[in-house]
């Protein structure tokens, strides 16, 4: 709904009422606690304090059959208990004076038997509280345990056993039946059938899949408009456009363009000369070639240097990581350039700056391969700008740049490199 997208909704049963039956104030809990305190309390009496003061439609005494069992309309069925042995279960039986001697054995076994009891915690000669009911303990862990799904992202495993006998090859239809409903499984695949395998935000949509558009396309700010146009050139049906995110329902869908992705690193990997590291990142861009002309250049991004290929894979530009001074990018324009300073031609000539332009690059992809190259150990000078020098954009001033570095300063890319033309190396996929 926050989305504005079409969703179906899906109708599951609320447990709530279940869990206020046993554990709120006065639920099962408080009576079997409450009694468990009473020097005449027992089983019996349990039970009927319990048949008298639980109301709730839940919670049932059967007209016929033993005065100790009860019923509690669970959302997968009815199940049956007997307050017989409640009580003794529900005590904590273990005396103070037991577990002070047990820790103050030299028994290292005995000394460790109970080393997190309540009783062991306490301080000699301080005040004896009531002991903690298995109620009372259970309640706790609960509550330790929702506290720390609270700060993770779940993931659940459901295990479905497929016979009571332990036996393999053998499936008990109406046992796995009952345990899928008892585990609310159906509920679950009905809303992942009418829900959305995928989803993610326009900007990260774009900056991770614009590769697999055909051809080069202009850099377009407006993310959800690149967004729509790369699933219309990937063929992908069945997708919504929210206000923020793109939902796309078959997972199929998401993998072919996964596919088309993963191709296209692989052919960009394959360009990078034989004694490069490894691809971190690749993209189309727009930038200026080896023969000083704005052209659609294939980017590449190596652990020793920045690459530029030209579409039949000869090198176009090429700066060494080592040279590289300053990376700027634009999220804005989509665009990022490359700097570096070299030794003039002469001893006497000023040094020469050298600034690389390349377009149609989003601002979040150039953020996270410099993350890369951090964990890599190389530590780039890079943030965002709101503009570059004339002489980046202008192919005649950036080769006039080119011809006064000093032989040897800039280590550009010859023609006859050996590339990695039989699909060898390492990839980095981000």
């Amino acid at each position: 709904k926050k989305e504005g997208i079409k969703w179906q909704n899906i109708d599951y049963y609320n447990n709530l009422p279940i869990v206020d039956l046993v554990e709120k104030k006065r639920g099962i809990f408080t009576f079997m606690d409450d009694e468990s305190i009473y020097p005449n309390g027992n089983d019996q009496s349990l039970f009927n304090k319990m048949k008298t003061g639980l109301r709730q439609k839940e919670f049932i005494t059967p007209a016929k059959g033993p005065q100790t069992q009860f019923q509690i309309k669970h959302y997968a069925g009815i199940v049956t208990y007997d307050v017989v042995g409640m009580l003794e279960r529900n005590k904590d039986t273990v005396f103070p004076d037991i577990v002070q001697l047990a820790n103050s054995s030299g028994n290292p076994i005995a000394a460790d038997l109970f080393l997190d009891h309540e009783h062991a915690k306490r301080k000699k000669g301080g005040v004896n509280k009531r002991s903690a009911t298995t109620c009372m303990q259970y309640k706790k862990d609960v509550g330790q345990l929702m506290d720390d799904l609270s700060k993770c992202n779940q993931h659940y495993i459901r295990c479905i056993k497929p016979n009571g006998h332990k036996r393999p090859g053998m499936f008990e239809r109406d046992l796995v039946l009952e345990q899928v409903r008892y585990l609310g499984m159906n509920e679950t695949v009905k809303v992942r059938r009418a829900g959305y395998a995928f989803r993610m935000e326009f900007d990260r949509f774009t900056a991770k899949y614009k590769c697999v558009m055909d051809g080069f396309n202009q850099y377009e700010p407006d993310a959800y408009k690149t967004t729509y146009n790369i699933l219309k050139s990937a063929g992908v049906k069945g997708f919504e456009m929210g206000k923020t995110k793109v939902f796309i329902k078959d997972a199929k869908s998401i993998l072919s363009i996964e596919d088309r992705r993963k191709q296209f690193w692989e052919d960009a990997r394959n360009m990078l000369p034989e004694e490069e590291d490894g691809l971190i990142y690749a993209d189309k861009v727009f930038g200026i070639n080896e023969k000083f002309v704005n052209s659609p250049l294939y980017f590449a991004l190596g652990g020793r240097g920045f690459y530029w290929f030209n579409h039949d894979g000869t090198p176009a530009q090429y700066f060494p990581m080592e040279e590289v001074e300053f990376v700027g990018y634009n999220k804005r324009e989509g665009w990022m350039t490359i700097q570096s300073t070299y030794k003039g031609k002469y001893e006497d000539d000023p040094d020469v700056v050298v600034t690389y332009l390349s377009k149609n690059m989003y601002g979040e992809e150039v953020k996270n391969f410099i993350e890369v190259c951090a964990s890599m150990g190389y530590e780039l000078d890079a943030r965002e700008v709101n503009s570059y020098p004339m002489d980046a954009e202008d192919p005649g001033q950036y080769k006039i740049n080119q011809k006064l570095i000093g032989k040897g300063a800039k280590r550009m890319i010859k023609k006859n490199i050996n590339f990695n033309r039989d699909g060898k190396g390492c990839c980095t996929v981000m």
